[in-house]
């Protein structure tokens, strides 16, 4: 029966024609007179009831508001336990977030580390190349130095076997002449 329903009807009982000794008891009493009635096999438990029907309509009323309150209790335990699901999966996403930030950063710390060392290796090896150029360069100079001092030396060996030749030939040409004459 709806609550209308109800209402309507509780209207009708109100100003029908009860006798005027019957009192409206609350829903209370009525609960407590069923309550209290036991149910046995005399007429059950609306049998001794001051109100009658009245009683069934507060009983289901007890119920309904029962109902609704277990009903209302239910679903803030069950808003309690999302709001502490969504609070725990925000903190899983945080800390999720937050472990991901420490990985870039390790990762970035790692490749700035890396890019260091490899900028330091570049320097060394850069170094390294001009110090060799430089000594290749200085090599190639002795070198130079040493087979122009070489050539040097062999020009003034030549020259100087080249004088003697000619004073060899000279001196045999002489000779020679000094020779016929005599013969």
């Amino acid at each position: 029966m709806s609550n209308a329903q109800r209402a309507t009807f509780n209207a009708q009982r109100s100003t029908s024609n009860a006798s005027p000794s019957r009192r409206r008891t609350s829903n209370t009493e009525c609960a407590k007179t069923a309550a209290g009635s036991g149910g046995g096999k005399t007429g059950g438990p609306l049998a001794n009831s001051p109100c009658g029907v009245g009683c069934i309509f507060a009983t289901i009323d007890d119920v309904n508001a029962a109902v609704e309150t277990d009903k209302l209790y239910e679903a803030q335990t069950e808003i309690l336990h999302l709001k502490n699901t969504i609070q725990a999966l925000r903190d899983e996403l945080e800390a999720m977030r937050v472990g991901k930030n420490e990985t870039v950063q390790a990762a970035i710390a790692a490749g700035a580390n890396e890019a260091r060392q490899l900028q330091a290796t570049i320097a060394a090896l850069r170094t390294e190349l001009e110090q060799k150029v430089f000594q290749h360069a200085d090599d190639l100079e002795r070198q130079k130095h040493f087979a122009n001092d070489e050539l040097r030396l062999l020009r003034q060996t030549i020259a100087a076997l080249r004088e003697e030749l000619e004073i060899g030939i000279r001196g045999q040409k002489s000779e020679d002449s000094g020779q016929r004459r005599e013969k």
